[in-house]
């Protein structure tokens, strides 16, 4: 793998690839999160709640009272890998459409050609994609965190008139975060076998660069937490979507059985 040289400038800032990648894929992104964080929620939460009244009109929807879980390490861990994920599978998106004229000097791209490794899979490329989506990727997740840690539920009661008798409930966030899940995964391992192929067909001591760059895809941890912290700070229990929903009784097992 090339790494370009640290007074490298990139064309479209100006700046040494160091001050350009704090700036743009450190400072930048982490302020940009934490405004995603308390803004996305508090419009596309509401927003996805009414059309979802509109799809699944014969459910009601209420809440359940549950523990705050926002800081646990198991539920912080598991919303990061899902991010990486997602970012990683924007990025295959994205990445045949890149111009990396404009973050790579002309030196720098006449070396990666010269060893046919497309310089979109170069380090630097790379980084200054997650600062740019790893806050996308944060838009769409935090709506999904608003409705499970609000604890928003939906139910159908059967008409017992028509001989049905049992009922459906679930919680709400299932149904907006399932589809994030799914491309995430299925993006993410479209990716890693994009990359792998393309450093397995240059050969070499390249092969190994395929796995540091899915690595360096990981930096999205460290960028979570000072809008993860906002979040759980400011949001809370996201207790504004519960307005006006009436709380569901907790059942245990016995009441289901018996």
């Amino acid at each position: 793998m090339i790494f370009e040289n640290d007074y490298d400038y990139v064309p479209i800032s100006g700046l040494d690839i160091q001050t350009h990648l704090f700036i743009f894929g450190f400072l930048i992104p982490v302020i940009i999160s934490i405004i995603v964080v308390i803004v996305f929620p508090k419009i596309f939460a509401p927003l996805f709640l009414k059309l979802k009244g509109m799809i699944y009109w014969r459910y009601k929807n209420a809440y359940i009272k549950k523990t705050n879980t926002i800081l646990t390490k198991k539920v912080f861990f598991k919303r990061g890998l899902y991010l990486v994920l997602f970012t990683m599978g924007l990025y295959a998106l994205i990445s045949p459409n890149i111009d990396y004229s404009l973050f790579l000097t002309q030196e720098s791209i006449k070396n990666y050609q010269e060893l046919g490794i497309n310089p979109v899979y170069s380090l630097t490329v790379v980084s200054i994609f997650i600062g740019i989506l790893f806050p996308i990727s944060l838009a769409f997740w935090s709506v999904g965190w608003a409705l499970e840690d609000a604890g928003l539920m939906h139910y159908k009661i059967q008409d017992e008139r028509k001989g049905k008798e049992l009922y459906e409930i679930e919680p709400i966030y299932l149904k907006y975060t399932n589809y994030l899940k799914g491309y995430a995964g299925i993006s993410s391992i479209i990716f890693v076998i994009q990359i792998s192929m393309h450093f397995i067909a240059v050969g070499g001591d390249y092969i190994s660069d395929a796995f540091l760059i899915i690595i360096i895809l990981f930096v999205v941890f460290p960028l979570i937490i000072p809008a993860y912290l906002a979040y759980a700070i400011i949001m809370g229990e996201n207790s504004y979507l519960r307005k006006n929903l009436k709380e569901i009784k907790k059942f245990r097992e016995e009441d289901i059985l018996n």
